[in-house]
Protein backbone atom coordinates (compact mmCIF):
# COMPACT_ATOMS: atom_id res chain seq x y z
CA UNK A 1 0.00 0.00 0.00
CA UNK A 2 3.20 2.02 0.45
CA UNK A 3 6.21 2.95 -1.56
CA UNK A 4 8.76 0.88 0.47
CA UNK A 5 11.21 -1.96 0.55
CA UNK A 6 9.60 -5.36 1.31
CA UNK A 7 11.09 -6.90 4.25
CA UNK A 8 9.68 -9.69 6.07
CA UNK A 9 9.92 -10.30 9.68
CA UNK A 10 12.64 -12.70 10.01
CA UNK A 11 14.70 -10.59 8.26
CA UNK A 12 13.69 -7.16 9.94
CA UNK A 13 17.48 -6.75 11.45
CA UNK A 14 18.55 -6.18 8.04
CA UNK A 15 16.28 -3.16 7.35
CA UNK A 16 17.39 -1.75 10.86
CA UNK A 17 21.00 -2.27 9.99
CA UNK A 18 20.78 -0.49 7.14
CA UNK A 19 19.45 2.37 9.17
CA UNK A 20 15.83 2.70 10.71
CA UNK A 21 13.70 5.91 11.49
CA UNK A 22 14.63 6.60 15.06
CA UNK A 23 12.79 8.98 16.67
CA UNK A 24 14.32 11.88 19.10
CA UNK A 25 15.68 10.40 22.42
CA UNK A 26 15.52 12.49 25.85
CA UNK A 27 18.86 14.88 25.75
CA UNK A 28 19.51 14.03 29.36
CA UNK A 29 20.95 10.31 30.46
CA UNK A 30 18.43 8.70 31.74
CA UNK A 31 17.52 7.33 35.11
CA UNK A 32 17.58 3.52 36.55
CA UNK A 33 15.12 3.47 40.19
CA UNK A 34 15.73 0.58 42.54
CA UNK A 35 14.05 0.41 45.59
CA UNK A 36 15.11 2.94 47.78
CA UNK A 37 18.42 4.00 45.19
CA UNK A 38 18.57 6.19 41.52
CA UNK A 39 21.37 6.81 39.35
CA UNK A 40 21.99 8.32 35.76
CA UNK A 41 22.46 4.87 33.75
CA UNK A 42 22.32 3.48 29.93
CA UNK A 43 20.77 0.59 28.72
CA UNK A 44 23.45 -1.83 27.61
CA UNK A 45 20.99 -5.10 27.53
CA UNK A 46 18.14 -6.51 29.04
CA UNK A 47 18.34 -10.22 29.81
CA UNK A 48 15.89 -13.38 29.48
CA UNK A 49 15.09 -13.41 33.27
CA UNK A 50 14.24 -9.88 32.59
CA UNK A 51 16.76 -8.36 34.38
CA UNK A 52 18.66 -5.66 33.28
CA UNK A 53 22.11 -4.38 32.95
CA UNK A 54 23.29 -1.17 32.53
CA UNK A 55 25.86 1.45 32.59
CA UNK A 56 26.72 4.37 34.83
CA UNK A 57 30.08 6.28 34.93
CA UNK A 58 32.28 3.33 33.16
CA UNK A 59 30.91 0.78 35.89
CA UNK A 60 28.36 -1.87 34.11
CA UNK A 61 25.71 -2.86 36.74
CA UNK A 62 23.65 -6.01 36.60
CA UNK A 63 20.16 -5.32 38.03
CA UNK A 64 17.41 -8.56 39.29
CA UNK A 65 14.25 -7.52 37.77
CA UNK A 66 12.77 -7.70 41.58
CA UNK A 67 14.25 -4.88 42.37
CA UNK A 68 14.33 -2.86 39.32
CA UNK A 69 11.41 -0.39 39.72
CA UNK A 70 12.12 1.26 36.12
CA UNK A 71 14.72 2.31 33.55
CA UNK A 72 14.20 4.76 31.55
CA UNK A 73 10.97 7.53 30.64
CA UNK A 74 8.67 7.02 27.97
CA UNK A 75 6.70 9.40 26.12
CA UNK A 76 3.56 8.55 23.94
CA UNK A 77 3.47 9.80 20.09
CA UNK A 78 0.70 11.95 18.37
CA UNK A 79 2.57 9.92 14.95
CA UNK A 80 -0.21 7.28 13.56
CA UNK A 81 -1.45 4.78 12.93
CA UNK A 82 -1.27 3.34 16.24
CA UNK A 83 -2.58 -0.42 16.45
CA UNK A 84 -4.28 -1.00 19.73
CA UNK A 85 -3.89 -4.68 20.90
CA UNK A 86 -6.19 -6.80 23.23
CA UNK A 87 -3.31 -7.19 25.87
CA UNK A 88 -3.03 -3.14 26.08
CA UNK A 89 0.15 -2.88 24.20
CA UNK A 90 -0.15 -0.37 20.73
CA UNK A 91 2.32 -0.43 17.97
CA UNK A 92 3.21 2.14 15.87
CA UNK A 93 3.01 0.62 12.11
CA UNK A 94 0.99 1.18 8.62
CA UNK A 95 -2.19 -1.02 8.33
CA UNK A 96 -1.76 -2.83 4.52
CA UNK A 97 -4.87 -4.79 4.64
CA UNK A 98 -7.15 -6.60 6.97
CA UNK A 99 -9.88 -9.19 6.51
CA UNK A 100 -12.00 -11.39 8.84
CA UNK A 101 -8.83 -13.22 10.54
CA UNK A 102 -5.84 -11.14 10.29
CA UNK A 103 -4.58 -7.33 9.92
CA UNK A 104 -1.44 -6.58 8.33
CA UNK A 105 0.67 -3.91 9.15
CA UNK A 106 4.14 -2.22 8.07
CA UNK A 107 6.65 -0.94 11.13
CA UNK A 108 10.00 0.85 10.94
CA UNK A 109 10.42 -1.46 13.85
CA UNK A 110 9.36 -4.96 12.86
CA UNK A 111 8.94 -4.98 9.09
CA UNK A 112 5.71 -6.72 7.78
CA UNK A 113 3.79 -8.17 11.14
CA UNK A 114 0.44 -10.04 10.78
CA UNK A 115 -1.25 -10.04 13.55
CA UNK A 116 -4.60 -12.22 14.65
CA UNK A 117 -7.15 -9.81 14.03
CA UNK A 118 -9.04 -11.52 17.22
CA UNK A 119 -6.14 -9.63 19.20
CA UNK A 120 -6.82 -6.37 17.71
CA UNK A 121 -8.91 -3.78 19.27
CA UNK A 122 -8.82 -1.02 17.11
CA UNK A 123 -6.84 1.50 15.57
CA UNK A 124 -5.76 5.10 15.42
CA UNK A 125 -5.43 6.58 12.29
CA UNK A 126 -5.05 10.03 13.49
CA UNK A 127 -3.77 10.62 16.84
CA UNK A 128 -4.64 13.89 18.37
CA UNK A 129 -1.63 16.17 19.31
CA UNK A 130 -3.81 16.98 22.72
CA UNK A 131 -2.37 13.94 24.85
CA UNK A 132 -5.75 13.77 27.15
CA UNK A 133 -7.62 13.40 23.79
CA UNK A 134 -5.25 10.39 22.62
CA UNK A 135 -6.00 8.74 25.71
CA UNK A 136 -9.91 9.37 25.51
CA UNK A 137 -9.80 7.96 22.05
CA UNK A 138 -7.24 4.71 23.49
CA UNK A 139 -10.19 3.97 26.03
CA UNK A 140 -12.68 4.79 23.48
CA UNK A 141 -11.58 1.65 21.34
CA UNK A 142 -10.70 -0.76 24.61
CA UNK A 143 -13.74 0.00 26.08
CA UNK A 144 -16.11 -0.53 23.02
CA UNK A 145 -19.40 -3.03 23.36
CA UNK A 146 -20.53 -4.76 20.35
CA UNK A 147 -20.94 -6.76 17.76
CA UNK A 148 -20.88 -4.07 15.05
CA UNK A 149 -17.57 -1.80 14.28
CA UNK A 150 -17.38 1.34 15.34
CA UNK A 151 -15.76 4.66 13.67
CA UNK A 152 -14.76 8.02 14.60
CA UNK A 153 -14.68 10.73 12.25
CA UNK A 154 -11.86 13.77 12.32
CA UNK A 155 -15.51 15.82 12.02
CA UNK A 156 -16.74 14.20 15.46
CA UNK A 157 -19.49 11.52 13.11
CA UNK A 158 -19.62 7.98 15.12
CA UNK A 159 -20.75 5.74 12.61
CA UNK A 160 -21.75 1.88 13.41
CA UNK A 161 -21.19 -1.05 10.36
CA UNK A 162 -18.52 -3.09 9.09
CA UNK A 163 -15.03 -2.36 8.71
CA UNK A 164 -14.63 -4.20 5.24
CA UNK A 165 -11.02 -3.18 3.57
CA UNK A 166 -8.81 -0.76 2.18
CA UNK A 167 -8.40 0.61 -0.89
CA UNK A 168 -6.06 2.86 -2.88
CA UNK A 169 -6.21 4.90 -5.92
CA UNK A 170 -3.53 6.56 -7.83
CA UNK A 171 -4.61 10.32 -7.70
CA UNK A 172 -1.17 11.80 -9.46
CA UNK A 173 2.57 10.30 -9.81
CA UNK A 174 3.50 8.94 -7.27
CA UNK A 175 0.59 9.88 -5.26
CA UNK A 176 -1.88 7.46 -3.64
CA UNK A 177 -4.96 7.77 -1.94
CA UNK A 178 -5.90 5.47 0.76
CA UNK A 179 -9.54 4.91 1.68
CA UNK A 180 -11.45 2.41 3.69
CA UNK A 181 -14.52 0.44 2.78
CA UNK A 182 -17.16 0.48 5.33
CA UNK A 183 -20.96 -0.85 5.41
CA UNK A 184 -23.75 0.99 7.30
CA UNK A 185 -27.12 0.75 6.91
CA UNK A 186 -26.89 -1.19 3.68
CA UNK A 187 -24.75 1.52 1.91
CA UNK A 188 -20.86 0.79 1.03
CA UNK A 189 -19.11 4.35 1.97
CA UNK A 190 -15.34 4.73 1.12
CA UNK A 191 -14.02 7.01 3.75
CA UNK A 192 -10.50 8.49 3.27
CA UNK A 193 -7.96 7.57 6.10
CA UNK A 194 -7.14 11.29 6.70
CA UNK A 195 -10.82 11.57 8.04
CA UNK A 196 -10.44 8.77 10.19
CA UNK A 197 -9.62 9.56 13.85
CA UNK A 198 -10.03 5.49 14.81
CA UNK A 199 -11.81 1.85 14.32
CA UNK A 200 -12.49 -0.67 17.05
CA UNK A 201 -13.54 -3.44 15.83
CA UNK A 202 -16.15 -5.55 17.02
CA UNK A 203 -15.35 -6.98 20.73
CA UNK A 204 -17.60 -10.04 20.43
CA UNK A 205 -14.75 -10.83 17.77
CA UNK A 206 -12.23 -9.41 19.66
CA UNK A 207 -10.23 -12.23 22.76
CA UNK A 208 -10.09 -10.12 26.13
CA UNK A 209 -6.31 -11.02 27.16
CA UNK A 210 -6.30 -11.20 31.38
CA UNK A 211 -3.90 -9.20 32.29
CA UNK A 212 -0.40 -11.70 33.02
CA UNK A 213 0.63 -11.97 37.04
CA UNK A 214 3.85 -10.47 35.98
CA UNK A 215 5.19 -8.69 32.88
CA UNK A 216 7.25 -5.81 31.70
CA UNK A 217 6.16 -2.96 29.74
CA UNK A 218 8.71 -1.69 27.08
CA UNK A 219 8.52 1.73 25.78
CA UNK A 220 10.27 2.10 22.60
CA UNK A 221 11.22 5.69 21.18
CA UNK A 222 8.50 5.90 17.96
CA UNK A 223 5.81 5.69 20.75
CA UNK A 224 5.17 2.11 20.81
CA UNK A 225 4.19 0.32 24.22
CA UNK A 226 4.47 -3.08 25.06
CA UNK A 227 3.04 -5.46 27.26
CA UNK A 228 5.65 -8.12 27.11
CA UNK A 229 6.21 -11.69 29.40
CA UNK A 230 8.96 -13.33 27.27
CA UNK A 231 12.46 -12.32 25.18
CA UNK A 232 14.16 -14.67 23.58
CA UNK A 233 17.40 -13.92 22.47
CA UNK A 234 20.34 -15.15 20.12
CA UNK A 235 23.17 -13.61 18.25
CA UNK A 236 20.93 -11.68 15.38
CA UNK A 237 17.59 -12.12 17.15
CA UNK A 238 15.50 -10.18 19.49
CA UNK A 239 11.97 -12.11 19.84
CA UNK A 240 9.52 -10.51 22.38
CA UNK A 241 6.52 -12.36 22.96
CA UNK A 242 3.12 -10.03 24.05
CA UNK A 243 0.60 -11.03 26.71
CA UNK A 244 -1.54 -11.80 23.58
CA UNK A 245 1.30 -14.26 22.50
CA UNK A 246 1.93 -12.01 19.66
CA UNK A 247 5.52 -12.70 18.78
CA UNK A 248 7.73 -9.48 17.39
CA UNK A 249 11.06 -9.52 16.18
CA UNK A 250 14.01 -7.49 15.76
CA UNK A 251 17.92 -7.06 16.26
CA UNK A 252 19.62 -7.11 19.65
CA UNK A 253 21.54 -3.80 19.32
CA UNK A 254 18.03 -1.95 17.74
CA UNK A 255 15.93 -2.86 20.63
CA UNK A 256 18.65 -2.19 23.00
CA UNK A 257 19.08 1.13 21.15
CA UNK A 258 15.59 1.77 20.68
CA UNK A 259 14.20 1.04 23.85
CA UNK A 260 13.50 3.83 26.17
CA UNK A 261 11.86 2.55 29.08
CA UNK A 262 11.78 -1.01 30.50
CA UNK A 263 9.27 -1.45 34.00
CA UNK A 264 8.37 -5.23 35.00
CA UNK A 265 4.93 -5.34 36.85
CA UNK A 266 4.01 -8.00 39.50
CA UNK A 267 7.54 -8.91 39.83
CA UNK A 268 8.52 -7.77 43.29
CA UNK A 269 7.33 -4.29 43.59
CA UNK A 270 4.50 -3.00 45.95
CA UNK A 271 2.81 -0.52 44.09
CA UNK A 272 0.06 1.51 46.42
CA UNK A 273 -2.14 1.54 43.14
CA UNK A 274 -2.75 -2.51 43.54
CA UNK A 275 -3.50 -1.81 47.58
CA UNK A 276 -6.59 -1.12 49.10
CA UNK A 277 -6.80 2.22 51.32
CA UNK A 278 -8.66 1.98 54.61
CA UNK A 279 -10.01 5.80 53.96
CA UNK A 280 -9.93 8.50 51.65
CA UNK A 281 -11.25 12.21 51.93
CA UNK A 282 -11.23 14.98 49.85
CA UNK A 283 -12.69 18.24 51.28
CA UNK A 284 -13.02 20.60 48.21
CA UNK A 285 -12.84 24.30 48.39
CA UNK A 286 -16.04 24.86 46.51
CA UNK A 287 -15.93 22.53 43.69
CA UNK A 288 -17.47 18.92 43.83
CA UNK A 289 -15.49 15.69 45.56
CA UNK A 290 -13.42 14.00 43.43
CA UNK A 291 -12.89 10.44 43.54
CA UNK A 292 -8.85 9.31 43.38
CA UNK A 293 -7.29 8.02 40.43
CA UNK A 294 -5.62 4.58 40.87
CA UNK A 295 -2.87 3.93 37.54
CA UNK A 296 -4.95 7.31 35.99
CA UNK A 297 -4.89 10.95 36.23
CA UNK A 298 -8.03 13.48 37.69
CA UNK A 299 -9.62 13.15 34.45
CA UNK A 300 -9.21 9.44 33.54
CA UNK A 301 -6.42 10.31 30.75
CA UNK A 302 -2.72 8.49 31.73
CA UNK A 303 -0.23 9.59 34.33
CA UNK A 304 1.68 12.57 33.01
CA UNK A 305 4.24 14.55 34.15
CA UNK A 306 6.71 16.53 31.82
CA UNK A 307 5.47 14.75 28.85
CA UNK A 308 6.32 11.52 30.08
CA UNK A 309 3.50 8.60 30.69
CA UNK A 310 3.98 6.72 34.10
CA UNK A 311 2.14 3.07 34.44
CA UNK A 312 1.63 3.55 38.17
CA UNK A 313 0.31 6.18 40.79
CA UNK A 314 -1.89 7.48 42.37
CA UNK A 315 -3.66 10.68 41.63
CA UNK A 316 -5.81 13.00 43.84
CA UNK A 317 -6.84 16.59 44.31
CA UNK A 318 -5.30 19.29 46.80
CA UNK A 319 -7.48 19.15 50.63
CA UNK A 320 -7.35 15.36 50.14
CA UNK A 321 -6.30 12.48 52.13
CA UNK A 322 -5.76 8.38 51.61
CA UNK A 323 -4.96 5.92 54.20
CA UNK A 324 -2.65 2.57 53.79
CA UNK A 325 -2.54 -0.11 56.48
CA UNK A 326 1.48 -1.04 57.06
CA UNK A 327 1.03 -3.32 59.90
CA UNK A 328 4.89 -3.79 60.53
CA UNK A 329 5.16 -5.83 57.47
CA UNK A 330 7.97 -2.97 55.39
CA UNK A 331 10.54 -1.55 55.43
CA UNK A 332 10.36 1.70 52.90
CA UNK A 333 8.29 3.96 50.66
CA UNK A 334 9.03 5.48 47.97
CA UNK A 335 7.45 7.65 45.48
CA UNK A 336 7.49 10.76 43.19
CA UNK A 337 5.51 13.59 43.50
CA UNK A 338 4.33 15.88 40.52
CA UNK A 339 1.30 18.03 39.88
CA UNK A 340 0.20 16.07 36.60
CA UNK A 341 0.58 18.06 33.14
CA UNK A 342 -3.24 18.47 32.85
CA UNK A 343 -2.77 20.76 35.50
CA UNK A 344 -2.37 22.95 33.24
CA UNK A 345 -0.17 26.41 34.64
CA UNK A 346 -1.82 27.15 37.55
CA UNK A 347 -1.57 24.36 40.00
CA UNK A 348 0.31 24.55 43.53
CA UNK A 349 0.51 22.05 46.12
CA UNK A 350 2.44 20.78 49.42
CA UNK A 351 2.90 16.72 50.09
CA UNK A 352 3.01 15.51 53.00
CA UNK A 353 3.35 12.04 54.74
CA UNK A 354 2.61 11.00 57.85
CA UNK A 355 2.83 7.62 59.90
CA UNK A 356 1.10 6.28 63.21
CA UNK A 357 3.21 4.00 65.32
CA UNK A 358 0.18 1.98 66.59
CA UNK A 359 0.09 4.12 69.86
CA UNK A 360 -2.16 6.44 68.64
CA UNK A 361 -0.41 9.27 67.82
CA UNK A 362 0.64 10.56 63.99
CA UNK A 363 3.86 11.52 63.08
CA UNK A 364 5.00 13.84 60.02
CA UNK A 365 7.21 12.17 58.23
CA UNK A 366 8.37 14.05 55.12
CA UNK A 367 6.46 17.66 53.91
CA UNK A 368 7.26 18.89 50.47
CA UNK A 369 8.21 22.54 49.94
CA UNK A 370 5.67 24.32 47.47
CA UNK A 371 5.07 21.84 44.02
CA UNK A 372 3.77 23.92 41.14
CA UNK A 373 2.85 23.06 37.64
CA UNK A 374 6.09 22.24 35.55
CA UNK A 375 8.13 21.09 38.59
CA UNK A 376 10.09 18.00 37.91
CA UNK A 377 8.85 14.75 39.73
CA UNK A 378 10.56 14.88 43.33
CA UNK A 379 11.77 11.90 44.61
CA UNK A 380 11.04 10.73 48.60
CA UNK A 381 12.23 7.48 50.46
CA UNK A 382 11.15 7.21 53.94
CA UNK A 383 11.81 4.42 56.41
CA UNK A 384 8.98 2.83 57.47
CA UNK A 385 10.54 0.43 60.22
CA UNK A 386 7.88 -0.05 62.70
CA UNK A 387 5.13 1.61 61.14
CA UNK A 388 1.54 0.82 61.31
CA UNK A 389 -0.50 2.84 59.31
CA UNK A 390 0.30 5.67 56.70
CA UNK A 391 -1.38 8.82 55.22
CA UNK A 392 -0.42 10.34 51.93
CA UNK A 393 -1.83 13.81 52.38
CA UNK A 394 -1.91 16.74 49.95
CA UNK A 395 -2.90 20.33 50.96
CA UNK A 396 -3.68 23.39 48.78
CA UNK A 397 -0.58 25.33 47.64
CA UNK A 398 -0.48 29.09 46.96
CA UNK A 399 -3.53 29.58 44.54
CA UNK A 400 -6.88 27.62 46.44
CA UNK A 401 -7.21 24.43 44.81
CA UNK A 402 -7.34 25.50 41.15
CA UNK A 403 -5.69 23.02 38.97
CA UNK A 404 -4.21 20.59 42.06
CA UNK A 405 -3.98 17.61 40.01
CA UNK A 406 -0.99 16.00 42.23
CA UNK A 407 0.51 12.52 41.65
CA UNK A 408 2.25 10.40 43.62
CA UNK A 409 4.23 8.43 40.84
CA UNK A 410 5.42 5.02 41.64
CA UNK A 411 4.14 5.29 44.95
CA UNK A 412 5.51 1.83 46.42
CA UNK A 413 6.64 0.10 49.51
CA UNK A 414 9.54 -2.24 50.03
CA UNK A 415 8.58 -5.36 52.05
CA UNK A 416 10.66 -6.28 55.17
CA UNK A 417 12.71 -9.43 54.63
CA UNK A 418 11.49 -12.57 55.96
Amino acid sequence: MHSRDVVTIAGVFLLLAAGPVRAQREPATPQLVQHDARFPASLERIEPSWDVVVRSEDQVHHVPVGQLVAWGAFRDSDRGPQIILADGSWLIGDVEQFDEDRLEIFSNLWGDVSLPKNQVRGVIFNPSVDPLQRDRVRRQIDDFQGDDHRLWLENGDVIAGSARRLVQEEIGPGELLISLVFVTRDRELRIELEKITALAFSSSQAQRIATPVSYTLLGLADGTRLHARKIELSERIARLTLASDIQLTIDPPSLWELTVLVQPLGAGIVYLSDLESVGYKHIPLLARTVPKGLDRNLLGGALRAGGKLYAKGIAVPSASRVAYPLRGRYQRFAAEVALDDSAGPSGSVVFRVLFNDGQGGWQTAWESPPVRSGDAPRPISLDTRGAQAMVLIVDMGERGDVQDHALWLNARLVEEPR
